[in-house]
């Protein structure tokens, strides 16, 4: 499929719907790193101006991401660092 065959509004609005959902899911719906990814999704851009990339900003919400997916999983020994 070449790329003027992809319609990229309908996978953002999808991908939209999929994070929204996890992030409802996890507790995570009003983190400001997932607020801009939703707002990157849906406009293509943040409303803060602030570049989605690197992401997450927070280094704090992968660990909150961890946590809530994952808990009973161990982290690695550099997950740790």
């Amino acid at each position: 499929m070449s790329n003027d065959e992809i319609d990229w509004e309908m996978v953002c609005a999808e991908a939209y719907q999929a994070v929204g959902c996890l992030a409802t899911i996890t507790g995570l719906f009003e983190h400001p790193d997932v607020v801009r990814l939703m707002d990157y999704l849906a406009y293509g851009k943040s409303e803060d101006g602030i570049p989605l990339m690197p992401w997450p900003r927070d280094p704090e919400l992968l660990k909150l991401l961890r946590e809530a997916c994952f808990d009973e999983v161990p982290l690695s020994p550099d997950q740790k660092a």
